[in-house]
C-alpha cells in the first residue's frame, strides 16, 4: 500500500512546444501556466523533399547536361514555392554560372533548372541541392539535400536496332545503344537521330540511365531510310526497309511445303505484296470436344517481293498438320490465311 500511495503521489512533467512543463499530481487537473498563453504545433518528421531529375548522367566533354531540382512538401503535400535551393558542385564540371555555388528560387512548380557544364577534363563528381536553414550558406548543412553523380567521359560506340516491320502510315522505331569508352552504359546522354532516304526526319532523344533511347517517325512513302545517331561526336548508323502500307483485310497465304534434313520448309506469300513483315505460322490444334486452338510455330520475315520461307521442327512423322499463317495489318488486326494441311511423312 505504501508503494502504491509513493506511485499515486508521483509527479509527471510533460513538455510543452513552448518549452514550459505543468505539473500533475495524484486527484489534480493539468492547468497550463500562464506564461504558456500561445500554443505551438510540433513538426515531425523532415518537412520538404529534394529530389533531382536525371541522375546518374554521363556527361560528354565540352558540353551540358539539363538537371531539374523538384521541392516537394511532404506534410501538404505539394510543391515548395520560392524557396531557395544551394546548388553545389564538385568535380571536373561546373555549374551553368561557371562557379562551383549557386542559390535559385523555385518556381510556381517547386523546381529549378540549370545546367552543368562538361570541359576537356574527364572525371567523376557530385552536385548537392540543398534547401538552406535561415542564416546558413553553402552545402553543409539544411533541412534536406539532394546528391547527384556524374562523369564526364567519352563515347565509345553506338548500336542501332532498326525497326524490321516497317510500313507506310505506321510508327517506325530505330533503338540506339551508347555505351562509354570504359564500356559502360552511357546514362542520360541526349542523342541526335537523322533519316534521310525516302523518309527524311531529325530528333533528339534522351537515353535512359542504360544507354537505351528510342526514336520514332512516320513513314509516308516506301523505299529505304538510313538513319544516323549521334553523341559526343560518335555516330551509328543503320537502314530501314519500309514496305507500302498495309490495308484493312490484307493477309499471306501459304504456299509450297518441303522437307530437308529434318526440317519443315514452308513459303508464306503475303497478298497484296508487303515487304518487312513478321508472318508467324501456327497449327490448327483439334482436341474432341473442345474449340480449335492455334499452336506457335515459328515465324518469317517476309521479302521485297513479299515471300518468305519459315522454318518449322518437331513436327511428328505421320501426322497431318493443319497450317495457318498470321499477319498484322495496317489495322493492328492480325489476318489468318485459310489452312493449308500438311502431311509429315
Amino acid at each position: 500500500m505504501r508503494e502504491l500511495a509513493a506511485r499515486s503521489r508521483a509527479v509527471a512533467s510533460i513538455a510543452l512546444a513552448a518549452g514550459a512543463t505543468v505539473a500533475l499530481t495524484a486527484g489534480a487537473a493539468a492547468t497550463a501556466p500562464a506564461t504558456a498563453a500561445t500554443p505551438r504545433t510540433a513538426v515531425i518528421g523532415p518537412p520538404h523533399e529534394i529530389f533531382i531529375d536525371p541522375t546518374p548522367v554521363d556527361i560528354v566533354p565540352n558540353t551540358q547536361q539539363t538537371i531539374t531540382v523538384t521541392v516537394w512538401d511532404a506534410r501538404a503535400p505539394g510543391p515548395v514555392v520560392d524557396s531557395p535551393i544551394t546548388l553545389c558542385i564538385t568535380g571536373p564540371a561546373t555549374l551553368a554560372s561557371g562557379g562551383t555555388t549557386t542559390t535559385l528560387s523555385t518556381s510556381s512548380r517547386g523546381t529549378v533548372t540549370t545546367a552543368l557544364q562538361a570541359g576537356s577534363t574527364l572525371g567523376s563528381g557530385t552536385v548537392t541541392a540543398s534547401e538552406p536553414n535561415s542564416g546558413e550558406s553553402g552545402c553543409s548543412g539544411g533541412t534536406a539535400q539532394a546528391r547527384l553523380q556524374y562523369t564526364v567521359g567519352e563515347i565509345g560506340s553506338i548500336k542501332l536496332v532498326p525497326d524490321a516491320t516497317a510500313s507506310v502510315g505506321r510508327a517506325a522505331k530505330v533503338g540506339a545503344y551508347v555505351t562509354m569508352a570504359d564500356g559502360s552504359r552511357a546514362a542520360n546522354v541526349s542523342v541526335s537521330f537523322t533519316v534521310t532516304g525516302a523518309n527524311p526526319a531529325t530528333g533528339t532523344v534522351p537515353a535512359n540511365v542504360m544507354g537505351e533511347a528510342g526514336f520514332y517517325y512516320t513513314p509516308a512513302s516506301a523505299g529505304t531510310d538510313h538513319v544516323t545517331a549521334t553523341v559526343g561526336g560518335v555516330t551509328g548508323a543503320d537502314t530501314v526497309v519500309v514496305g507500302p502500307r498495309i490495308k484493312p483485310g490484307q493477309h499471306p497465304w501459304l504456299g509450297a511445303v518441303s522437307r530437308s534434313r529434318g526440317t519443315v520448309n514452308v513459303a508464306v506469300q503475303t497478298h497484296p505484296l508487303v515487304a518487312a513483315r513478321k508472318v508467324k505460322i501456327y497449327y490448327v490444334h483439334k482436341v474432341r470436344g473442345h474449340k480449335a486452338t492455334l499452336r506457335y510455330l515459328g515465324y518469317a520475315l517476309t521479302a521485297a517481293d513479299g515471300r518468305a520461307h519459315a522454318r518449322l521442327r518437331g513436327l511428328v512423322p505421320g501426322r497431318a498438320y493443319p497450317l495457318k499463317a498470321r499477319m498484322a495489318g495496317a489495322d493492328y488486326v492480325e489476318h489468318l490465311s485459310s489452312a493449308r494441311t500438311l502431311t509429315i511423312e
